[in-house]
């Protein structure tokens, strides 16, 4: 009798952990973009380009933003196709232009000698970044690289999850 109510127990504790998992899922995936109304909240830096203000790993939370507000040294988000894919830019605003009506910017890295050499368009902006957090995003870019990591920390949190539901038996 008493291992039945156990087991319930356990069904119990894996559909609550199932239904956690599925809302901090669906926050994540569309609650911050309507919360930061950016189609990209949260990215990991990937490159260089802007230490020693942004660097390589850490993870920076981006907010939508009218680009009629953006200014000069704001540091934005923007997209640009390479390849028949989109790719995401973290750089500073260096100058903005006004060209019949739609505004451009003139974008560069903090690290990089020279500016971007094309402008980026109003409509490519995605947003602005407003917070980082240093260093977390490093588990990301492993993961992006070795996509073996993925499956291997998986197996991990599955192997941990199992044995804190299985309780052994006692010996009388």
């Amino acid at each position: 009798m008493n291992n039945k109510i156990q087991l319930r127990i356990n069904v119990k504790e894996v559909i609550s952990l199932i239904l956690i998992a599925l809302a901090l899922y669906l926050f994540f995936s569309i609650g911050l973009k309507i919360i930061l109304g950016s189609e990209v909240p949260i990215a990991v830096v990937e490159s260089g380009s802007m230490i020693p203000t942004l660097n390589i790993g850490d993870v920076i939370i981006v907010k939508g933003i009218n680009p009629k507000d953006i200014k000069v040294n704001d540091i934005i988000v923007y997209k640009r196709i390479r390849d028949n894919e989109i790719i995401y830019i973290v750089h500073r605003v260096i100058e903005i232009y006004n060209d019949k009506g739609k505004l451009k910017f003139r974008t560069k890295g903090d690290n990089n000698l020279i500016p971007d050499i094309w402008l980026v368009d109003e409509k490519d902006v995605v947003g602005i970044v407003i917070f980082k957090i240093p260093i977390i995003g490093y588990i990301s870019l492993a993961i992006q690289k070795i996509p073996m990591l993925y499956y291997l920390i998986i197996l991990l949190i599955f192997i941990i999850f199992l044995s804190s539901i299985i309780k052994p038996k006692k010996n009388k």
